[in-house]
C-alpha cells in the first residue's frame, strides 16, 4: 500500500526592517549647489573621508549631478577595492564642525581599474540609453527612497586586510550640476489707479494670463522655456497689459503687471475758487478717474459767473478740461 506523505510549507514572513547607517570620518568639504554659472566644485577623498552636496534652492534642483573622478596609479593596481557610499537622509545637518553622521544608504559604487570614472546623479527622471556615457555609473532618482539632498558621500573599503599604504591614497572628484533649460516666472497683478496723485494698489486675483499666446492658470511659479516670452493679461474693464520678458536659464524672475480700468480720465483746470458741478453734483477735486463712459454735463460757477459744458467721455481717453477767463477790454 502506498502512502501519501502530505508536506506542509511554512514560510517565516519577517517585515523588512530599514535601518539607518551610522558614517563616521572627516567631511572634507560641503558642496552647495545653486543656479549660478560657476557651479563646479572640486574634492579630495582618502579612506573614510566624505564630503556634502547640499541644494541652496529647491525649484532648481539639478537634473543631474555628475562626478567626474581621478585615481593613482597605486589605486589602479588594487581595482575593486574602495567604494564610493552615497547617504540621504542625513542627521544632522552636514557642517563643518560635526563629524558623525546617520544616513540611509541609497547605492554603493566599487571603485574600477580606471584612470578616470564617471557617476551620473539623476534627479528629474530615469536616463534613456541615448543618455548613458558607456562605462559611467549612474544612480536615479528610483533609487532616492525619500528625499535627494542633502547627500553624503563616503570613499569607504570594501575588502578586508587591505595593504596600510592604500589608506593614504587619494581620488581627485569634480562635481558638476546639469540644469534644465528652464526659467520660473513668478507673476503678481495690481490695479493701478488712473490718477497721478493716487499711488495705492490693490492686488487682482482673477485674469486670464497669456504667454506666448498660450493660456495659463497659475501664475505663481510657472516653468517656461528660456528666452524671450510675451506676457499678456486680460481682465473684463481693464486695459490689457502687454510685456515681454528674457527668461534665463535657472532664474527666477517676478513679473509685476499693472492694470488700469477702461474708464476714462479727466483733469480739470480751473481757478481754485471755482466751483464744479458734474450732472448736477459739486465736486471739490480736480481729477476724476471713475466717471462712467457717455455724455457728463460739466458746469462751472465763479461768483456770478457760470458756463456750462456738455462732453462725451470714452474708455480709457484722457481729457483735459480747461475753464478760461478772459478779460475782454473795449475802447469808447
Amino acid at each position: 500500500m502506498k502512502i501519501k506523505v502530505l508536506l506542509l510549507l511554512f514560510f517565516l514572513i519577517v517585515p523588512q526592517l530599514s535601518f539607518s547607517d551610522n558614517i563616521i570620518g572627516q567631511l572634507k568639504k560641503i558642496t552647495i549647489i545653486d543656479s549660478g554659472p560657476d557651479n563646479i566644485d572640486e574634492v579630495i577623498l582618502s579612506s573614510e573621508n566624505y564630503f556634502a552636496i547640499l541644494l541652496e534652492k529647491k525649484e532648481f534642483e539639478p537634473v543631474k549631478i555628475q562626478l567626474e573622478m581621478w585615481f593613482s596609479e597605486t589605486l589602479k593596481e588594487y581595482p575593486d577595492t574602495f567604494a564610493l557610499f552615497f547617504y540621504n537622509n542625513i542627521t544632522p545637518f552636514p557642517t563643518e564642525d560635526i563629524s558623525s553622521y546617520s544616513g540611509d544608504l541609497v547605492k554603493y559604487i566599487v571603485l574600477p581599474k580606471k584612470s578616470k570614472h564617471f557617476i551620473d546623479i539623476y534627479f528629474k527622471h530615469n536616463p534613456t540609453r541615448n543618455e548613458i556615457i558607456p562605462g559611467t555609473d549612474y544612480i536615479t532618482p528610483k533609487e532616492f527612497k525619500n528625499s535627494s539632498f542633502p547627500l553624503l558621500i563616503a570613499m569607504l573599503p570594501v575588502m578586508k586586510g587591505i595593504p596600510d599604504k592604500l589608506l593614504d591614497e587619494t581620488i581627485k572628484i569634480k562635481i558638476s550640476p546639469f540644469f534644465s533649460e528652464n526659467g520660473t516666472l513668478a507673476i503678481n497683478v495690481f490695479e493701478k489707479s488712473n490718477s497721478s496723485s493716487d499711488n495705492s494698489l490693490n492686488k487682482i486675483t482673477e485674469y486670464k494670463l497669456y504667454i506666448d499666446n498660450n493660456i495659463y492658470e497659475n501664475s505663481d511659479n510657472l516653468v517656461l522655456p528660456t528666452g524671450i516670452r510675451k506676457v499678456r493679461i486680460e481682465k473684463e474693464g481693464y486695459i490689457t497689459f502687454e510685456e515681454s520678458i528674457i527668461l534665463k536659464s535657472n532664474e527666477k524672475n517676478n513679473l509685476n503687471a499693472y492694470l488700469t480700468r477702461e474708464l476714462p480720465y479727466v483733469v480739470i483746470q480751473a481757478p481754485p475758487e471755482a466751483e464744479i458741478f458734474i450732472d448736477g453734483a459739486l465736486y471739490k477735486q480736480r481729477e476724476f478717474s471713475n466717471l462712467k463712459i457717455g455724455e457728463h454735463t460739466f458746469v462751472f460757477k465763479l461768483g456770478e459767473y457760470s458756463i456750462s459744458r456738455k462732453i462725451k467721455l470714452e474708455k480709457s481717453k484722457r481729457y483735459l478740461v480747461d475753464l478760461l477767463l478772459d478779460i475782454d477790454i473795449k475802447e469808447y
